[in-house]
């Protein structure tokens, strides 16, 4: 019996553990909300880091991380500067 109660507190914690790996936003929040609209590709790749994927001929970046369910997508304008961005989670 004693090994059953094990056995659910380990999955309830590798459970947890998941969880958390899987929901964590794919870049760091507090760097996403302080890139100026405007911003050139080049300023939001060095604070971001290279995109996972680039789309919509290059007017839409999406970040995310592996084994994670959330994506980030970063639009640009015509210009090429940062417009806005979308949390997807």
């Amino acid at each position: 019996m004693r090994w059953l109660v094990r056995l659910a507190l380990v999955l309830i914690l590798t459970g947890a553990a998941l969880l958390w790996v899987f929901d964590r936003p794919p870049v760091n929040m507090t760097t996403l909300k302080a890139i100026q609209q405007g911003a050139s590709r080049h300023e939001v790749e060095i604070a971001l880091g290279r995109p996972s994927g680039i789309y919509e001929a290059n007017q839409k970046w999406a970040y995310s991380r592996p084994l994670g369910w959330s994506t980030v997508y970063i639009y640009f304008d015509q210009d090429g500067r940062f417009r806005k961005y979308v949390y997807d989670y």
